[in-house]
């Protein structure tokens, strides 16, 4: 019974480690959003394009809570037609999931 909780332990505590290893960045969000939805930013401002439409976006709202195992971020972008454009996402294990995106204006 005792080798049973200790293994358990010990599996538990690798998890977690792996978990709080893994946890993704700021700069690898940024790397996900040029890769699946085309918004590349300078890094130097806040001005930003939208590779498959050409729109020139400014990023004028960032919210990213970083916690132990997890991030959770949330960008707006304000595009030349007054249009907004949101995005989410959850992160965990260098990989993001539950994005979305939500346009306005």
């Amino acid at each position: 019974m005792n080798k049973v909780f200790l293994y358990v332990g010990f599996v538990t505590l690798v998890l977690v480690a792996i978990a709080i290893l893994t946890r993704p960045t700021e700069a690898d969000y940024n790397h996900y959003l040029e890769k699946q939805e085309k918004i590349i930013c300078s890094g130097k401002d806040f001005a930003c394009v939208q590779e498959n439409t050409g729109e020139k976006l400014e990023l004028i709202e960032t919210k990213l809570q970083n916690r132990v195992f997890f991030m959770v971020i949330e960008k707006t972008f304000q595009g030349e037609r007054d249009t907004k454009t949101t995005t989410r996402a959850f992160g965990m294990f260098h990989m993001f999931f539950n994005t979305s995106i939500e346009k306005a204006g």
